[in-house]
């Protein structure tokens, strides 16, 4: 029983690393079009 409560906490830190990760891949994203548009508004 306790090996499987390793398991699923290794699981679930392992999830809460992947949704940090795609979340600041995001908000880059975000923020690189955001710098695009501005720079747009200079032309």
């Amino acid at each position: 029983m306790n090996r499987i409560a390793q398991l699923e906490d290794l699981i679930l830190g392992q999830q809460a690393q992947m949704a940090v990760a795609n979340s600041k891949m995001v908000g880059s994203e975000i923020f690189t079009a955001e710098l695009e548009r501005l720079a747009a508004l200079d032309d």
